[in-house]
C-alpha cells in the first residue's frame, strides 16, 4: 500500500488526512463523519444524517452533541484548503481543487480519455498511470461496504477498473 505524502483528504484507500505538518490518525467515528461529508460533495448534511452515518443505527443518546465535538476536532486537523462549514444547523465540507485524491483521480482519468480520443495513446497511458498511482486500497477503506459509502465506493472502483 502506498503512503500518502501530499496534504489533503484521501479516500482512495483507508480514510486519511494529511496536513502540512504530516498525517493525522483519525479515530473511527471521525473518519466516518469525514467520509459522509466528502461523499455529500459539498452539500450540507444535517446532524441527524451525520448521526446515522457515524453510528449506523446504534447511536448513543449523546450522539447529536458528539457530532458537534467531532466536527470541531476535525476542523483542527484538516489541511489548508479543506474546511468544514456550518450552514444553518447542518455541516458541509469545502475542498479546494486537488485537495481530495478522488477528484484528482477523476480529473486524470478524464484527461486520459481525452488524450486517447485525440489519438495520443502514450499521453493517455501516462495519465492513467498517474491516476492509478493515487490508489492505496479499496475506495473508502473499511467503510466501503457501509450503507452511506457503498454507492460512492463502487462508483470509484468502476472508474478505477475503466482506467486499468
Amino acid at each position: 500500500m502506498r503512503a500518502v505524502s501530499a496534504a489533503g483528504v484521501f479516500v482512495l484507500g483507508p480514510i486519511a488526512v494529511v496536513a502540512d505538518n504530516g498525517a493525522t490518525s483519525l479515530p473511527a467515528k471521525h473518519g466516518r463523519l469525514l467520509a459522509a461529508l466528502v461523499i455529500a460533495d459539498g452539500h450540507a448534511l444535517g446532524v441527524d444524517e451525520l448521526v446515522d452515518a457515524v453510528w449506523d443505527g446504534t447511536a448513543p443518546t449523546s450522539a447529536r452533541k458528539l457530532v458537534q465535538v467531532y466536527v470541531s476536532q476535525l476542523r483542527k486537523v484538516l489541511p489548508t484548503g479543506c474546511a468544514i462549514v456550518t450552514r444553518g444547523s447542518a455541516y458541509a465540507i469545502e475542498l479546494t481543487t486537488d485537495s481530495l485524491d478522488a477528484e484528482r483521480f477523476e480529473r486524470l482519468v478524464d484527461e486520459a480519455r481525452e488524450a486517447l480520443r485525440l489519438g495520443n495513446a502514450a499521453l493517455a497511458l501516462s495519465l492513467a498511470d498517474r491516476a492509478l498511482a493515487l490508489w492505496r486500497g479499496r475506495a473508502y477503506g473499511e467503510l466501503a461496504y457501509e450503507d452511506f459509502a457503498r454507492a460512492e465506493s463502487e462508483r470509484l472502483e468502476e472508474l478505477r477498473l475503466a482506467a486499468v
